[in-house]
């Protein structure tokens, strides 16, 4: 109403205006987290780059979990022999992209269905990391700690000492802003006393 009314010498300030401001309330915001994913993302691992991710049938990526046949020290100086036969097992994860190609984020979660949200613990072992608290306790989430190009990423998962049953690793892993996999699945371990 008031851009009919007024004088054209005045009027296109005003349209400028409100051209500007009908444009500006279509764009969405989106962040980018070079310094790793936010607690947002627990439940989703969806990063809020506002695009849809890759399809993971077509992932470079390539997510594995290896077993390992012995359980963690409860302390460093523990003796093998002295180690509880129900204690903690640790399991050893690589993420790497099978194409040459580096990524620049990810986002690790262990799930099970006998476990509500993300648990156990993450020791970064090779690359940058920071540790994230999602779920049941801390350190139970791996992000990345800055956005430099990463061709592997090596983590131990610690599980709980009185978790048995099926572990599954998931992973959001983000190449450049527009390509991007939620839920890379690795292999499922098998965690028994």
């Amino acid at each position: 109403m008031f851009l009919r009314n007024c004088k054209a010498e005045h009027c296109h300030h005003f349209r400028d205006l409100h051209q500007y401001c009908l444009e500006s309330s279509r764009t969405s915001v989106v962040r980018a987290f070079p310094n790793g994913v936010p607690s947002l993302a627990c439940n989703s691992m969806v990063p809020g780059h506002g695009l849809r991710p890759q399809s993971n049938e077509n992932s470079q990526i390539v997510f594995e979990a290896e077993p390992n046949l012995v359980h963690a020290p409860l302390r460093k100086d523990e003796p093998m022999e002295n180690r509880k036969k129900n204690g903690p097992h640790v399991v050893t994860l690589t993420l790497r992209s099978t194409d040459g190609v580096p990524f620049k984020g990810f986002f690790v979660q262990a799930q099970s269905e006998n476990v509500d949200g993300s648990f156990g613990q993450f020791l970064i072992h090779q690359g940058p990391g920071h540790y994230g608290n999602c779920g049941n306790g801390k350190r139970t989430s791996v992000t990345h700690a800055d956005n430099n190009r990463k061709e592997k990423i090596l983590l131990k998962w610690i599980s709980p000492s009185n978790f048995t049953g099926e572990v599954k690793f998931k992973a959001t892993v983000v190449r450049d802003f527009s390509h991007f996999w939620v839920d890379l699945p690795s292999n499922p371990v098998t965690v028994e006393d």
